[in-house]
């Protein structure tokens, strides 16, 4: 017989767990901006900065047709490999915030680059679960709308029960997601809401404001998880489907992902910086033939 899903336990209303989300903020809010929102937000500036430094050394270094010389061609793989990691960090981190802000809950002294390098380390198992997740949601989504809905958010608390049990197989997360969810559906739904109206009021602080909204979001979100999530001192734990086998997914295959991401992630930022090596250099041409 298969694992019947039902309601596990009761959690707190939501204006319990935003306020104990609050709570966990009081007096820490410096760290928490500066983990969630102000990295990201400096990752971000610094690849719009490498992305005009690149035009403008293609810009100085095109003459002619002399865009693929040994010389410019290194240039090219340089700026792509900043890309490449660039883009590596920006797909991962959000999910080393969730491992971060788990442990900042539990007023553990875990520095963000430290969450980083455990999510590398679970790098292949994130993966796996994102598609996984991915194509249920979306084969559900064509039969009808509300069926996706409602898979995205069985399956919402994937990645933080992954995170807060690393020795979880992909599968064994999936279904701990959607038992833990089961029952609490609306109450999810009706949480995100509470922060539409501070959404729309930062966009009248021209975002600014988002640097301490996003804080205030994601550690309610590990709230409300934490509050779904049995503890093996309830007696509810024991009502979570049982684990039968381990993800076969071990840590050397997550950073042989690690590495083949990072070069799928270069090479695509090299093939851009190519083409708009090629654009540069054929505006050149123009304008020294019509000169």
């Amino acid at each position: 017989m298969g694992y019947r899903y039902e309601k596990l336990k009761d959690i707190p209303p939501n204006a319990a767990i935003t306020a104990e989300a609050r709570e966990a903020l009081r007096n820490r809010w410096a760290a928490a901006v500066g983990a969630v929102s102000m990295v990201p937000a400096a990752v971000f500036v610094l690849s719009i900065l490498l992305g005009i430094g690149a035009y403008a050394i293609l810009n100085s270094l095109i003459s002619g047709d002399d865009y693929l010389s040994p010389s410019f061609v290194c240039v090219l793989i340089l700026i792509a490999a900043a890309g490449g990691v660039i883009n590596l960090f920006q797909q991962t981190y959000g999910m080393a915030v969730i491992h971060w802000v788990l442990n900042f809950l539990d007023r553990k002294d875990v520095a963000i680059f430290q969450s980083f390098w455990t999510t590398l380390r679970l790098f292949g198992k994130l993966m796996l679960a994102g598609l996984l997740i991915t194509l249920i949601v979306f084969g559900k989504t064509l039969l009808l709308i509300v069926p996706g809905i409602l898979a995205a958010l069985d399956y919402s608390q994937t990645i933080p029960c992954l995170m807060d049990d690393p020795e979880l197989g992909v599968r064994e997360a999936l279904r701990r997601s959607r038992a833990i969810t089961h029952g609490h559906r609306w109450q999810a739904v009706r949480l995100g809401f509470r922060f539409l109206g501070w959404g729309i009021l930062c966009i009248f602080t021209l975002g600014i404001g988002l640097i301490w909204l996003w804080p205030y979001v994601v550690t309610s979100g590990m709230v409300f998880y934490r509050a779904c999530m049995p503890q093996p001192w309830e007696e509810s734990y024991e009502k979570l489907p049982p684990v039968k086998r381990q993800s076969c997914i071990t840590e050397k295959i997550s950073w042989a992902l690690v590495i083949l991401f990072l070069l799928l992630f270069i090479l695509g930022s090299f093939t851009d910086t190519k083409n708009t090596a090629r654009k540069i250099a054929a505006v050149y041409s123009v304008t020294e033939t019509a000169q």
